[in-house]
């Protein structure tokens, strides 16, 4: 599975795993998306989504970041520079 497609299933709330990230589904209804097992993705059940760097202020977060804001259609992109 690519990142685009990990980030997809985060927006849908789905389970899916690649490479270093993963995506849990909660049976409250929030979906956490994880990168080296840090947090930086959270929907909570109203559709509300938070996103965090963790320290990580690189380009693979960065990376996964703008897949996610993507694939929820958010209109932006993060800059790690």
């Amino acid at each position: 599975m690519t990142i685009a497609q990990c980030a997809k299933a985060f927006a849908a709330g789905r389970v899916a795993t690649c490479h270093n990230a993963a995506v849990a589904v909660y049976s409250d209804g929030t979906v956490n998306y994880r990168l080296h097992g840090n947090l930086i993705a959270q929907r909570t059940p109203d559709g509300a989504v938070q996103c965090w760097w963790c320290g990580w202020y690189g380009p693979t977060t960065a990376n996964h970041l703008n897949k996610i804001l993507a694939a929820i259609g958010a209109g932006f992109r993060v800059s790690y520079a």
